[in-house]
């Protein structure tokens, strides 16, 4: 990272803004403004994504990244756009019907059972599920 402006952590956790550098199945959240220290990744591939809650900001990150290896290797895949869980219409974050614990953040922990199970439109919001509001079940906003 050469510039870090994004929510600070609540209690350590990075939950509401943060940036996800993930390497296959491991993942590090990276919040406040703080730089970390330098990253080195190992393999083919690596993927980055920045969650907001929408409710407070800071001026955002970036990040600059080099690749050693084979000259032959083939340019890295473009990274896309960052997804943003939506919010409500009076501008509060969006949980489903369950209650307010139930929120994007909820669906991320275990994103493979519970935008499955209860993610659908039995516990829709004003309309909306969560597999249209929160980017962990596949909606948001890019």
């Amino acid at each position: 990272f050469t510039r870090l402006d994004v929510e600070r952590s609540w209690r350590g956790h990075c939950r509401s803004d943060y940036v996800r550098v993930m390497v296959g199945n491991v993942g590090w959240r990276v919040c406040g403004d703080e730089l970390p220290a330098p990253m080195r990744l190992r393999g083919d591939s690596f993927r980055v994504d920045f969650h907001s809650d929408a409710v407070n900001h800071g001026a955002g990150f970036e990040l600059a990244f080099s690749c050693k290896g084979d000259p032959a290797t083939p340019a890295p895949t473009p990274v896309p756009a960052p997804c943003t869980d939506k919010v409500r219409a009076d501008g509060a974050a969006f949980h489903i019907s369950a209650g307010r614990r139930f929120s994007c953040a909820y669906f991320e922990e275990r994103t493979e059972d519970r935008c499955a199970r209860f993610g659908g439109g039995k516990y829709a919001v004003d309309g909306v599920t969560a597999q249209e509001a929160c980017c962990a079940c596949g909606g948001g906003s890019a």
